[in-house]
C-alpha cells in the first residue's frame, strides 16, 4: 500500500510538472524603434506572463542586443486620480496625489521599462521570452543602457550614509539596505540626479518604510503650489512589515536651479522607539496623455471647410503599440499625415481627403461616418491614432434677393 501511495505521489508530481512545462510557450514580439538613440518600451510583463529571466533582444540580423529591464513606478492602473477616499483629488501636486499599500503587494512597481541603444540603420528588433508566472517577473537593470529618468536617486536603497545628514547615534544601517532611525534625517542634494531636463516633467516617488509618522520631501521646485517642494508626502506607517507610499508631483519649468534648498527632508518620528526607511525610488516617467484627433464640427453645409486638429504631438508620451506594449515616443507634426475617409452608414467610401483642412464638395447631403487616421511618414509607417466621427451634411440655406 505504501509503495502504491509513493508511486501515486510521484505520478501526480510528474504530471503537474509536465502540465507546467506544457503551459509555458515561447513568444516573439516585434519592436519598431523610434528616433531616439536610447529606445525605451514599457513591457507589461505581468499581463503578458513574460518570464523576464528568459528575455532575449535581437536585431534584424539576429545578433544579441544588450538591454536594461527596470521597474516602472506608478499608481495602480485602476487608481482613480480624480476621486479618492471620498474626496476630489486635484492635479498631481506632490501633496494630495498619493496612495499607500503594503510593500508585499508591490502595488506601485510595474515591470517594466525595457531600454536599449538603437543600432545604426536598424529599425526592427525582436524580444523573445518564455511565458511563466508572476513570480518570474524580475528586473534586470543595466544603468549604462537606460534613460536618465528611470532612477533619480543615486542610492535608492540607502546603502551609503555619506549621502545622508543625521544626528549622531540616531541612524544605523540595516543588513540588506535601508536604515533604522530614532530621529529625522535628510538627503543631501548630491543624492539626487539633478538633470536640467527634469524641468516641467512628472515626478513619481515611492517611499518604503515601517513604524514612522511624518513626511518626506523631494526639494525640486513645485509648479502647482508655490514656495514648496515638488514632493511632500505625509504618511504614517505601522511597525513591522513595511508599507509603500506613492506620491505623484511635477517639477516646475523655471529658469535657474532645480533645487529649492540643499536637502531633501525625512521629517519623521518613530511610532515606537525606532522606525525603518527601506528605500526611496524616484522616477520621472513620460506623460500618459494619448495623442488625439479632433473635428471642428459634426454638422456641415455643402462647401464648408472641414478642419481636423491634433493634440499631443511634439511631446514625450507613452504611446501604445500593441497589447501590453507601449513605446516612449515624441511624434513631431512634420512626421505625420492626416488621412480621412467619408463613408455612408453602411461603410461605402464616398470621398477620401488628405491634410488638416478640406472642402466638402461633390457629395450628397445626408448622414456619414468620417474615419480619420493619423499616420507617420517614417521609414516604417505606423498608424498613430484612429477615430470615427458621425457627421451630417446639409444643402444649406438658399439666399434670395428681395426687391
Amino acid at each position: 500500500m505504501e509503495r502504491k501511495v509513493k508511486a501515486l505521489a510521484f505520478f501526480l508530481s510528474f504530471s503537474a510538472a509536465g502540465l507546467l512545462a506544457a503551459a509555458a510557450k515561447s513568444v516573439q514580439l516585434e519592436l519598431v524603434a523610434g528616433t531616439e538613440q536610447t529606445q525605451t518600451f514599457y513591457i507589461d510583463a505581468k499581463h503578458l506572463r513574460a518570464d523576464s529571466s528568459s528575455f532575449r533582444l535581437t536585431g534584424a540580423d539576429g545578433s544579441e542586443v544588450a538591454f536594461s529591464f527596470d521597474l516602472r513606478y506608478a499608481p495602480p492602473a485602476d487608481a482613480d486620480r480624480h476621486f479618492f477616499n471620498g474626496r476630489f483629488v486635484p492635479k498631481p501636486n506632490g501633496y494630495h496625489s498619493k496612495w499607500s499599500a503594503p510593500a508585499s503587494q508591490e502595488a506601485f512597481a510595474h515591470p517594466g521599462w525595457l531600454s536599449f541603444k538603437k543600432q545604426p540603420g536598424v529599425e526592427r528588433y525582436t524580444l523573445t521570452y518564455t511565458t511563466g508566472t508572476p513570480d518570474t517577473v524580475r528586473p534586470r537593470p543595466n544603468a549604462t543602457l537606460r534613460p536618465w529618468w528611470i532612477e533619480l536617486m543615486h542610492d535608492p536603497q540607502l546603502h551609503d550614509p555619506e549621502l545622508l545628514s543625521f544626528r549622531k547615534g540616531t541612524l544605523s544601517q540595516l543588513p540588506d539596505g535601508g536604515v533604522e532611525i530614532s530621529h529625522s534625517f535628510r538627503w543631501h542634494a548630491d543624492a539626487y540626479i539633478a538633470d536640467p531636463r527634469l524641468k516641467g516633467r512628472r515626478l513619481i516617488a515611492v517611499l518604503r518604510s515601517a513604524g514612522l509618522n511624518g513626511f518626506f520631501s523631494v526639494p525640486f521646485y513645485n509648479p502647482l503650489i508655490p514656495r514648496t517642494n515638488a514632493i511632500n508626502g505625509y504618511f504614517k506607517t505601522p511597525p513591522g512589515a513595511p508599507t509603500d507610499l506613492c506620491v505623484e508631483g511635477r517639477v516646475a519649468n523655471r529658469s535657474g536651479d532645480l533645487f529649492r534648498g540643499p536637502y531633501g527632508f525625512m521629517n519623521v518620528r518613530p511610532v515606537q522607539e525606532v522606525g525603518q526607511v527601506h528605500a526611496l525610488y524616484l522616477q520621472s516617467p513620460p506623460e500618459e496623455i494619448p495623442i488625439t484627433v479632433k473635428l471642428n464640427s459634426r454638422l456641415y453645409h455643402l462647401g464648408d471647410r472641414l478642419r481636423i486638429t491634433t493634440d499631443g504631438l511634439g511631446h514625450e508620451l507613452l504611446h501604445p503599440v500593441g497589447p501590453g506594449i507601449a513605446r516612449v515616443e515624441r511624434w513631431e507634426p512634420k512626421e505625420c499625415t492626416i488621412v480621412a475617409s467619408l463613408k455612408t452608414p453602411d461603410g461605402k467610401a464616398v470621398k477620401t481627403f488628405t491634410g488638416e483642412v478640406f472642402r466638402l464638395e461633390g457629395v450628397s447631403p445626408g448622414f456619414y461616418r468620417l474615419e480619420v487616421a493619423l499616420q507617420s511618414r517614417r521609414a516604417i509607417p505606423e498608424t498613430i491614432v484612429t477615430k470615427t466621427f458621425a457627421v451630417e451634411i446639409q444643402n444649406g440655406p438658399v439666399w434670395t434677393l428681395q426687391e
